[in-house]
C-alpha cells in the first residue's frame, strides 16, 4: 500500500487575509520579523497578558501618552532636543480624546485580542524592489512580546503578539489592487475575499478552500522550458478536469490526453498560473480536486515504471492523507473517490502512457510538487 500525502493547507471556507501596516514610514518591518510578532504602533503600553487590552482600566490613557510618544518621534531631530514628553499616566488622564482615539482602541484590540489563531496576515515592505512577509497569528493568551522600537525609538517599547510560519513574498508579484483598498484610518485592512485568495496563491503556493477552490504548485528549477513541456501540465490539467466533470455527470467513457489538450474550460472552472524566471513555477488552480490528482501523477518516483504505477493504481493501492491538516478526514477521503473513479474509466494502458509523458517532463524540466508519495513503511519514493 502507498500513501499519497497531499502535504496541503486547509484555509478555512470565507478565511480572509488582514494587510497591516508596521508603523509609520514602516519602522517596526523588521522588529516584527526578529521578534516573531505583529504590533501595533502605540510605544509604552502595559498590558496584561492573557486578557483583552479592553479590560485594561488605564488603557484610554495609555493610548493618549503613547500617540504623544509618536508625535514626539515624529519630530525633527532638533526640534525634539526642545521637546519633552512625560511617561506619567497622570499627565493624559484628563487630556482630551483626539480624533480616531476609539480607531486606534479597536485596532488595538483586533491585533492583539480578538483576531482567532491562524488568521494570515501580510505585512508589507515600502520598497517594491524587496521583500514583505506573510505570517499566521498564534493563540491571542500567549505571552505577549515585548521590544524595543528601532533608531530613535530605542528607548521605547512596543507590544506584540506572536505569530508563526513567516515567509517573505517579493512586494513586484503582491497585485496593485490590493494596496487600492488600504484603510486610511487604521493601520489594518481586512482584504477581500479575492484580494485574499490572491495572497493565498503567493503565500502557500498548495492550498485547498473546502468547497471553493483547490491549488498546486510546480516548482520548475530547469532554465529551458520547452513548449512541450506547457502542453503536458496543460493537458494533464485538462484531461483531470474533464473527468472529473464527466464523472459529476454520470459518464463512464473518458477523455483522452490528446482530446484534452483543446479543451477550454471557463475561467472560474479551471486556471493555470505561470511565472517562468530562472526558477519558475506553475500555480494549477480549480473548484474540483483536479489540482491535487495532478499532485499525484507528479510524484510518482523516478524508480517506480510507468507499468508498476499503473497497476497500483487500477488494484487501489494508494491511500490518501494530508499531514499538513491531519483533523481533516474530509479532504483526503474525497480526493480518494474521485482518482478511483478517473481510474475506473482507464484502461492500464491509458494511465501507463500518462505517467511516462509526466516522467518525461519531470526528467526535462526537473519539475516537483511539495506532496509525497511513500510506500507503507513511510519511506518517501
Amino acid at each position: 500500500m502507498f500513501r499519497f500525502d497531499l502535504k496541503t493547507p486547509v484555509v478555512p471556507e470565507g478565511q480572509r487575509v488582514y494587510m497591516l501596516h508596521p508603523g509609520k514610514n514602516y519602522h517596526l518591518f523588521k522588529k516584527f520579523i526578529d521578534n516573531e510578532c505583529i504590533s501595533t504602533d502605540l510605544p509604552n503600553l502595559k498590558l496584561k497578558d492573557g486578557v483583552s487590552p479592553k479590560a485594561v482600566r488605564s488603557l484610554d490613557a495609555q493610548i493618549k501618552r503613547a500617540r504623544a510618544l509618536r508625535d514626539w518621534l515624529a519630530l525633527s531631530a532638533n526640534h525634539r532636543k526642545r521637546e519633552e514628553y512625560s511617561l506619567k499616566l497622570d499627565d493624559y488622564s484628563v487630556d482630551p480624546t483626539r480624533r480616531f482615539h476609539e480607531s486606534y482602541k479597536e485596532t488595538l484590540t483586533q491585533v492583539l485580542w480578538d483576531l482567532p489563531a491562524g488568521t494570515r496576515i501580510f505585512v508589507p515592505n515600502p520598497a517594491f524592489n524587496k521583500d514583505g512577509f506573510f505570517c499566521e497569528l498564534k493563540n491571542a493568551t500567549e505571552e505577549r512580546i515585548e521590544f524595543n522600537g528601532p533608531r530613535v525609538a530605542r528607548d521605547f517599547t512596543y507590544v506584540g503578539r506572536p505569530v508563526r510560519n513567516i515567509q517573505s513574498v517579493s512586494m513586484r508579484l503582491v497585485p496593485p489592487e490590493v494596496f487600492e483598498n488600504k484603510s486610511r484610518t487604521t493601520i489594518l485592512t481586512e482584504l477581500d475575499y479575492h484580494e485574499s485568495e490572491k495572497l493565498f496563491r503567493l503565500y502557500y503556493g498548495s492550498f485547498s478552500i473546502p468547497g471553493s477552490l483547490t491549488q498546486t504548485e510546480v516548482d520548475i528549477p530547469s532554465e529551458v522550458f520547452r513548449p512541450a513541456d506547457a502542453n503536458v501540465i496543460n493537458g494533464l490539467a485538462n484531461f483531470l478536469e474533464e473527468n472529473l466533470q464527466r464523472l459529476e455527470r454520470g459518464e463512464t467513457k473518458a477523455t483522452s490526453f490528446y482530446d484534452a489538450l483543446f479543451l477550454a474550460f471557463e475561467e472560474a472552472e479551471l486556471q493555470i498560473h505561470a511565472r517562468l524566471n530562472s526558477k519558475g513555477i506553475f500555480q494549477i488552480a480549480a473548484k474540483t480536486v483536479a489540482p491535487a490528482l495532478l499532485a499525484l501523477f507528479i510524484s510518482v518516483p523516478a524508480t517506480m515504471s510507468d507499468d508498476a504505477f499503473a497497476k497500483i493504481l487500477k488494484q487501489r493501492n494508494v491511500e490518501v492523507e494530508n499531514t499538513s491538516c491531519p483533523d481533516d478526514k474530509e479532504f483526503p477521503r474525497l480526493i480518494e473517490d474521485r482518482l478511483y473513479g478517473i481510474i475506473d474509466m482507464l484502461g492500464e494502458k491509458d494511465i501507463s502512457d500518462i505517467c511516462k509523458r509526466v516522467r518525461d517532463f519531470k526528467k526535462r524540466t526537473g519539475a516537483k510538487v511539495g506532496s509525497t508519495l511513500s510506500d507503507k513503511d513511510g519511506q518517501n519514493q
